[in-house]
């Protein structure tokens, strides 16, 4: 082959490396998968899990600048699920590539119908701005509780002490700082549930014997 044409290959394969390195955003998304129930009853807490690639030429990091969250969708920073937002998590560090999963315990509208259940990746400091792709727009089915559901039998006692039972917990959000438990000393609540030692005058009546974790029932991709 003519030395001057294998140059000039090269050099165009450089000028297209450089250039779609170029087009690469520094902070951008992909949807990849979540796992959210199909139905729930009002004001009932249930998991959700969210995928979501990292399609950016940065890492997401807590300490650069570049810490990320999931925000409610449709519309922008709705409080539907009680929250408008899920962290990545303390400590979690998502390289370009990688996937990041995020998981938070929601809780249900009081209102029941069917409810649009979408995020889209934020910055979590600065300008908070969103970027990449939305998750996929799906629908949660909302029933009403029945408020004559007896509540569920004590459990029974083990020489005054007793397994800790999910009635137990209350709901606090997608992030908590809960109170000090038996001088443990206070820490971060990834899961947004937090142990009821509030009076319980002082307790939500929506966190009361009939609230319960709903396992995952689906996968949407």
């Amino acid at each position: 082959m003519n030395p001057s044409r294998t140059d000039t290959i090269a050099a165009a394969l450089i000028l297209i490396t450089a250039t779609a390195q170029e087009k690469t955003a520094p902070m951008d998304a992909g949807y990849v998968r979540m796992e959210i129930p199909a139905k729930v009853l009002t004001d009932q807490v249930f998991q959700a899990k969210i995928v979501m690639r990292n399609t950016g030429s940065r890492a997401w990091r807590e300490d650069k600048g570049t810490h990320t969250r999931l925000r409610s969708q449709y519309p922008d920073d709705n409080m539907t699920w009680d929250t408008n937002y899920m962290i990545q998590g303390q400590g979690v560090n998502v390289e370009p590539g990688a996937e990041c999963v995020f998981t938070s315990n929601l809780k249900a509208p009081e209102e029941p119908g069917t409810h649009v259940f979408r995020w889209r990746a934020a910055l979590a400091a600065g300008d908070r701005a969103f970027f990449g792709e939305p998750t996929a727009r799906a629908e949660i089915v909302v029933r009403k509780r029945d408020e004559q559901s007896p509540p569920p039998p004590p459990r029974p006692a083990r020489g005054g002490e007793r397994v800790l039972a999910i009635d137990d917990f209350e709901y606090a959000g997608s992030i908590a700082i809960p109170r000090a438990v038996q001088g443990a000393g206070a820490d971060w609540s990834g899961s947004g549930l937090a142990l009821k030692i509030a009076p319980e005058a002082m307790r939500p009546a929506a966190l009361g014997s009939g609230t319960a974790v709903v396992p995952f029932s689906r996968t949407i991709e």
